[in-house]
């Protein structure tokens, strides 16, 4: 299920409906690590201990008030974003809530290209009937998923939750241990299996599908049915865990009012007796409860811990994802020949995807644009670059995607240069992700489906993720990328950015089967040649941490830098040369990139102008006279020791 925008009415009945303990209970629901991250997210108030139940009410009272009362339109947006990902992050953490709303399908309120309609359409009121249906949540939470959720007021949906049950019926906690069984083993077999399609197509194009399909459906249907018990049961024994505490709590507020209220009265024999009477029946209840809560908390420590349980379904839910997109996407199922029913031949598209390995290293968060830097230039320096040389490369690549553009790096390096960037902003448990082009791909469907199918995916993390596209010129860009140039032309224009929590980076081949630059992937990014980097052939890598960056961190950062954004310098004052510098998308880009680089006129040749006169094919010689004319000032050399070797190696070829 896709989520709606808040609606400006519903963050005023949330405001006025919703008391200080019911925003506390609601935000205290929020996992640990999360919780912690969204906090940062939260507009300080000065008055209140840390993360005390009263400061974080005010906290989140007054991030709903900045979305109602603020004439900034940017400091409006990012706060009702923010509530938004905090509503998000709590369905996240009711894993059976979760699981429910994942299956329900609303895409038909997400036309590409069109707004989503207001809230309460008939898809919004149907996922409380879907959510029904199943009969494994209770009321309490989906009142709580309606009330902070974007959803505004209405009786049909009131009506609706009165079919929830009050409670669920808890399960024996010796289904826990069942359940988990061999699930290790299972999840091992998935490893094998996935890494069996990923490989099968460079082996052979003919597979049995039969059995693919069975053995998929199998292991797939154990694994989601023990978790799914695992899951409910969890959340079973941490009710029962809360309802004793409570329970407790009352008996021993009860109990004190008592013994406050006699104390008041006169001693005597009749008092007295009353008293004795109130002591026995409190040890009792002690003696009977007290065994009770520690045989509990003793089943609870030997059963499966809700670390262990997350990791499982982490695990489970990326190798299902990979399983699916290679079995659905990657490969073709078609029927031989009437003559031979009953066979299949499952062909390879050419297209595929691969994920960068997960690693071990800690993953920092970054907080600020400068952290970002700092991190690419580390990573950049572990991938071998030398260090000014990484920190040109590293300032380069973040305007570019401050920009939203498609970042393209060629020569010997380009897939190391590209992963090592990618890593260190975008790690977590979204890997970043390969959609590799193959040669001859003569259409956009498949890409596309690729394309959607992974950044639906990654939107789930909550976090800024990359992809990277190997082989860009293996086949026609203008025949199967339409759907990229879409979307990068969308961000350059600042219009609405369906994958805002996306960057892309890509790479561009060498060889027999590679086509020449095409002028169109100019119009949406620079290239940069690793070829002419400095490199250090002496480095010794050092343990770096990976990065990641919040989806809701980066779009404001991009909403922040958009509003503020001034083209002063007018194009042509570079390029007036060129006829190329009238194309409208190729001037946008330019001039965005232009403003991030603070106007590092150097840089913007080596990335940006050059490739597209490369492209051109404007004779090398116009291109050195016009870059000391237009770029160096009338200087009698050109200092950018990059551009000094790609002139030098194409000036002597045209010699020759």
């Amino acid at each position: 299920m896709r989520y709606k925008d808040y609606p400006k009415e519903k963050v005023t009945w949330i405001l006025q409906h919703k008391t200080d303990d019911e925003f506390w209970q609601f935000f205290n629901e929020i996992a640990g690590p999360p919780k912690k991250k969204l906090i940062k997210l939260l507009p300080k108030v000065d008055g209140f201990r840390a993360n005390s139940m009263e400061g974080i009410c005010r906290q989140l009272k007054n991030l709903l008030q900045y979305t109602v009362d603020s004439k900034e339109l940017p400091r409006a947006q990012y706060s009702r974003t923010c509530f938004q990902e905090i509503w998000k992050t709590w369905i996240y953490s009711q894993p059976t809530l979760q699981q429910f709303l994942e299956k329900y399908d609303n895409e038909a309120d997400f036309l590409e290209g069109q707004e989503p309609p207001p809230p309460n359409t008939l898809l919004d009121i149907g996922c409380f009937n879907h959510l029904a249906e199943t009969q494994q949540i209770p009321r309490l939470l989906v009142q709580r998923f309606y009330e902070f959720g974007y959803f505004k007021q209405d009786t049909e949906i009131e009506s609706i939750l009165q079919k929830f049950p009050e409670t669920i019926e808890p399960s024996s906690l010796a289904v826990m241990g069942l359940a988990l069984g061999d699930l290790p083993k299972l999840l091992q077999e998935l490893h094998k299996r996935v890494s069996y399609l990923e490989n099968r197509m460079h082996l052979t194009n003919q597979f049995p599908i039969e059995s693919l399909a069975k053995m998929r459906e199998l292991i797939m249907g154990e694994v989601s049915k023990r978790l799914f018990i695992l899951e409910n049961h969890y959340e079973t024994l941490l009710t029962t865990a809360t309802v004793l505490s409570s329970k407790m709590k009352e008996i021993s507020q009860i109990t004190l009012l008592i013994k406050q209220q006699l104390d008041t009265v006169n001693q005597d024999p009749k008092i007295t007796l009353l008293k004795q009477h109130i002591k026995q029946m409190e040890q009792r209840l002690i003696d009977d409860l007290l065994p009770a809560m520690m045989l509990f908390q003793q089943q609870l420590s030997h059963s499966v811990s809700k670390a262990e349980l997350n990791d499982f379904i982490q695990q489970f839910n990326q190798l299902k994802s990979n399983v699916e997109v290679q079995e659905e996407l990657l490969l073709e199922v078609k029927s031989t020949s009437a003559d031979n029913k009953g066979e299949y031949l499952v062909l390879s598209s050419g297209l595929y995807l691969s994920y960068l390995p997960t690693q071990e290293t800690p993953i920092k968060e970054l907080l600020t644009i400068e952290e970002t830097l700092y991190q690419l230039i580390n990573h950049l320096k572990n991938c071998g670059l030398k260090s000014d040389s990484a920190q040109e490369l590293a300032k380069e690549v973040l305007a570019g995607l401050r920009s939203g553009e498609l970042i393209v790096f060629s020569g010997a390096l380009a897939v190391n240069v590209a992963t090592a960037c990618s890593q260190a902003i975008t790690a977590g448990k979204f890997s970043p992700t390969f959609l590799h082009i193959p040669t001859g791909l003569l259409h956009g469907q498949q890409f596309h489906d690729y394309l959607w199918d992974i950044i639906k995916k990654a939107k789930l993390s909550g976090n800024l993720c990359a992809i990277i596209l190997e082989g860009l010129n293996r086949s026609a860009l203008e025949s199967y990328a339409q759907t990229l140039h879409h979307l990068i032309s969308q961000r350059l224009l600042g219009q609405s950015d369906p994958a805002s929590h996306i960057i892309f980076f890509g790479t561009l081949i060498t060889g027999a089967t590679a086509l020449p630059t095409p002028l169109e992937l100019c119009e949406l990014g620079p290239i940069f040649d690793t070829n002419l980097l400095e490199w250090d052939n002496q480095s010794q890598p050092i343990a770096t941490p990976l990065g990641c960056i919040s989806g809701v961190q980066w779009q404001f950062w991009l909403t922040q830098a958009h509003e503020n954004i001034e083209i002063t310098e007018p194009l042509h004052l570079y390029c007036q040369h060129w006829e190329f510098c009238h194309n409208p998308l190729w001037q946008r880009c330019v001039q965005k990139a232009h403003y991030y680089l603070d106007r590092q006129l150097s840089s913007l040749a080596f990335g940006w102008l050059v490739p597209r006169a490369i492209a051109e094919k404007i004779v090398w010689r116009e291109i050195k006279e016009w870059l000391l004319e237009s770029i160096f000032s009338g200087e009698q050399e050109i200092k950018d020791t990059r551009l000094l070797k790609l002139l030098d190696h194409h000036l002597r070829t045209e010699i020759k």
